[in-house]
This record gives structure tokens, C-alpha cells and sequence, in this order.
């Protein structure tokens, strides 16, 4: 479990639960992937969850969970959350590049 506060020392939590190793590298776009979804860092309350897949790349490798949800390294329904979110990556990609074209 990684935790990120806001340098104060105050103000919710993000906690990023991992399936693998979370490296410096992943860090910013997991704030990014939980202010998009929600998370402010200045606002006190309960702990903002997500989880962190390696298998995955940023910032597909991210989805929300919750504090009462089993840890996602051995979350019975990791594959099929780590299936739903590659393919939801892929065709957001998909739907960019037909934009640009």
C-alpha cells in the first residue's frame, strides 16, 4: 500500500493499492487518475482508494476500489478488472486516433 498526502500533512488521503511493485515513475499519474476521478487533497475525510495494476501501462493501470474491497493482489475478479480496464484503454485509444485522422 502507497499512501500520498498532501504536503501539509493534511487533508484526505490517496491510497493506491498495488498488484506489483509501484515505482517513482507511476506516481504522478496516479494523483492525476484519482483528481480526475474525485480525490481532493485539500479536503479532509475518509481515504481515497485506488488500485494499481503493473501489468498495465499509465493510465490504464489504474481503477477505483474502495476501503472494504479485498486487497487487489488477490481480489478473486483481478483478471477480469484488469480485462475491463484494457479493453476500456483500448478503445478510448482507438476513438482518439480516429479523431486525429
Amino acid at each position: 500500500m502507497a499512501t500520498v498526502q498532501h504536503s501539509a500533512g493534511c487533508g484526505a488521503r490517496l491510497m493506491i493499492d498495488p498488484y506489483g511493485t509501484i515505482i517513482y515513475d507511476v506516481v504522478p499519474f496516479a494523483i492525476e487518475f484519482a483528481l480526475d476521478h474525485g480525490w481532493n487533497p485539500l479536503e479532509s475525510g475518509e481515504p481515497f482508494w485506488i488500485a494499481y495494476s503493473w501489468l498495465l501501462e499509465p493510465p490504464a493501470c489504474f481503477i477505483l476500489r474502495s476501503k472494504n474491497a479485498p486487497p487487489f493482489w488477490n481480489d478473486p475478479r483481478r483478471k477480469e478488472i484488469e480485462r475491463d480496464i484494457r479493453d476500456r484503454y483500448y478503445k478510448k485509444l482507438l476513438s482518439e486516433m480516429e479523431l486525429i485522422q
